[in-house]
């Protein structure tokens, strides 16, 4: 899955774990693959296949301009007593005081495109990006990395909720949790060789314009 940068190239999201632009800087967390197993209970989740990748994000002032989302998930089903109706997924973060989740957004899959049978698996791909500054009480400022060359590293919890409902009305749900680090750096200023020899990156060059008679 590709995407466009403000300059019209093309971007591999899989590969991408920092966005440079004139507003500032957008992070991605990669989240997904994982998968519901027919265990007791009916609707079950394994633990480690759900996963969130960790999130690198350069800057020039150590600030950020968003953190998002966009889930890309596989599920499973088995010993239904009806057929399946509808699958909704719900991400959810904790908030910046920690000890509670925060919804970010959510996605549903229905009937018709839906796998059916009482036991199936499929796969979904969120359509659409999350923001996680735009949709919960998080904000840009409790990323910033303050000094220059510093680094400031937030470490987060990403929580799924899948909701699976049938064709009698019963409902099933599951959910699970995975951490993840949003680490951003200010980079160091290049201006010169600050030991006095050289150029170095940057900084001031020419000439003396020296002469005598």
């Amino acid at each position: 899955m590709t995407e466009s940068d403000d300059s019209g190239n093309r971007i591999d999201r899989r590969g991408l774990l920092r966005r440079i632009g004139a507003l500032g800087v957008t992070g991605v967390v990669g989240v997904g693959g994982f998968q519901f197993f027919a265990t007791e209970p009916v609707f079950a989740l394994e633990k480690e296949t759900f996963t969130a990748a960790d999130v690198s994000i350069d800057s020039a002032d150590g600030t950020i301009d968003d953190i998002w989302f966009q889930p890309e998930l596989t599920y499973s089903w088995g010993d239904l007593d009806s057929s399946p109706h509808t699958l909704k997924f719900t991400l959810s973060t904790e908030g910046p005081d920690g000890g509670y989740f925060e919804k970010v957004g959510s996605e549903s899959k229905y009937n018709e495109a839906l796998e059916d049978g009482k036991s199936a698996s499929g796969s979904y791909d969120f359509q659409n990006e999350l923001s996680l500054i735009e949709n919960t009480s998080w904000y840009k400022s409790a990323f910033s990395a303050d000094g220059d060359g510093e680094s400031k590293v937030v470490d987060l919890t990403v929580q799924v909720k899948a909701e699976l409902a049938t064709n009698d009305g019963t409902t099933h749900t599951d959910t699970k949790e995975a951490p993840f680090s949003i680490n951003v750096t200010n980079r160091q200023v290049k201006f010169g060789n600050q030991g006095g020899s050289g150029s170095g990156s940057g900084g001031v060059g020419g000439i003396a314009g020296t002469g005598g008679n």
